[in-house]
C-alpha cells in the first residue's frame, strides 16, 4: 500500500514537472496582423534639419497576439522623407498558450515616406511589469497603418 501510495506522489510530481516544462516549451511561430487605428501627435520639434515626432499610437493585434495596444512612439522624419522610429508598446490581450493579460514590447524600425512602407523590430521587455509570462521576437512589415507581422514567441 505505502509502495503504491509512493508511486502515485512521484507520477503526480512529474505531471506537474513536465507541466511546467511544457509550458517553456522551445520558441514557437508567431504570425498575424497589427492595425494602428490611430495615432495623435504629442511634441513635434524640429532638430538638424529633421522632424521630430513623439505621439501616442493605438491599435490591434490579431493571430499569436489577439488583442490591443497602446504605444509611446518617437519617430525621426529626415530631409530625405525615411524614417526612423522607436517605442515603448504595452499589448493587452491574449497571446496563444501563455494567458491573457498585459505584455510590455520595445520596437525600433525605418521607414519610408510619410508611413508609405516601413519596417521594425518588435521585442519582449520588462518581464517583471508583464502579467503574460513571454518572450517575443517579432518582425513587423508596415504599408501605411497595416502590418504583417512573423517571428517567434516562448511562453515561461
Amino acid at each position: 500500500m505505502r509502495v503504491r501510495f509512493l508511486i502515485s506522489v512521484v507520477l503526480a510530481v512529474l505531471m506537474v514537472s513536465s507541466a511546467g516544462y511544457a509550458r517553456r516549451s522551445r520558441p514557437q511561430p508567431a504570425e498575424g496582423t497589427v492595425f494602428v487605428a490611430a495615432f495623435t501627435p504629442t511634441d513635434v520639434r524640429q532638430a538638424d534639419g529633421n522632424t521630430i515626432v513623439e505621439g501616442i499610437a493605438t491599435g490591434t493585434f490579431t493571430g499569436t497576439f489577439t488583442g490591443s495596444f497602446a504605444e509611446h512612439l518617437t519617430e525621426i522624419i529626415h530631409p530625405s522623407g525615411d524614417i526612423n522610429f522607436h517605442g515603448e508598446i504595452v499589448f493587452t490581450g491574449t497571446v496563444d498558450g501563455c494567458g491573457s493579460g498585459t505584455v510590455l514590447l520595445r520596437d525600433d524600425g525605418t521607414g519610408i515616406g510619410a508611413g508609405a512602407f516601413s519596417e521594425a523590430k518588435v521585442v519582449t521587455v520588462d518581464q517583471g511589469a508583464s502579467s503574460v509570462d513571454v518572450h517575443a521576437n517579432l518582425d513587423i512589415n508596415f504599408a501605411g497603418f497595416r502590418g504583417a507581422y512573423t517571428g517567434t514567441f516562448q511562453c515561461h
